[in-house]
């Protein structure tokens, strides 16, 4: 990927550059065609109700013998 962003032929946009290493994130965020997007959209207060929420009714559901998330 990064010969591809040398030769200015893609671009990169990565919204969850927080997975990357900090010297991979400053490497790849010197070129211009490549876009780190910060997981903004997980650290709101709503995101974190909602989050907290899906724990407890999922525990609650399998408490109840039907659990939400059932893998066949």
């Amino acid at each position: 990927m990064e010969q591809r962003l040398k030769k200015n032929d893609i671009t990169f946009i990565l919204d969850h550059s927080d997975e990357l290493s900090p010297a991979d994130a400053k490497r790849l965020s010197q070129y211009e065609n490549c876009i780190l997007y910060p997981p903004i959209g997980l650290m709101t207060e709503e995101a974190t109700k909602l989050k907290q929420e899906i724990l407890v009714s999922n525990i609650e559901n399998f408490l109840k013998g039907k659990p939400t998330n059932r893998v066949n």
